[in-house]
C-alpha cells in the first residue's frame, strides 16, 4: 500500500467515528471537495460543510469497494449509506426527503 491509499484508509476511519475536524485535516488548504450539488472549497469550508451535513444523518456507513493506486494518485469507488434524520444543508428550493429514508450515495 502507498501513501494514497494509507490516507484513504485514515480518512474513512476518522469519518465512521463521526470525527469530522480530524476527516477534514486530511484535506489541503486549498482542497475542493465535489459534493454531491456544490463543490466545497477549503479545508474549512469542508469541515463545515461535513460537520452540518452530518447533523441530519444517523446510521452511516462508508465502504470501499476498489482502489487504485498508481504512484501520487488514487483513484476510490466507494459508497456512502445513511439514514436521514433531519433537516439536510440542500440548495434553497430542493425537497428534504422525509427522516427515515435510507440513502446511498455512489462516488
Amino acid at each position: 500500500m502507498g501513501i494514497g491509499t494509507d490516507m484513504w484508509n485514515e480518512i474513512v476511519a476518522l469519518m465512521h467515528n463521526q470525527d469530522i475536524a480530524g476527516g477534514a485535516s486530511l484535506f489541503a488548504s486549498d482542497a475542493v471537495y465535489l459534493a454531491p450539488m456544490e463543490n466545497v472549497e477549503g479545508r474549512e469550508v469542508i469541515r463545515a460543510y461535513f460537520a452540518k451535513t452530518e447533523q441530519g444523518l444517523s446510521d452511516t456507513k462508508f465502504e470501499t469497494s476498489l482502489m487504485l493506486e498508481d504512484g501520487d494518485n488514487l483513484m476510490a469507488e466507494w459508497t456512502y449509506t445513511y439514514t436521514i434524520t433531519g433537516p439536510l444543508p440542500f440548495p434553497e428550493g430542493m425537497p428534504q426527503p422525509p427522516p427515515g429514508t435510507i440513502v446511498k450515495l455512489a462516488g
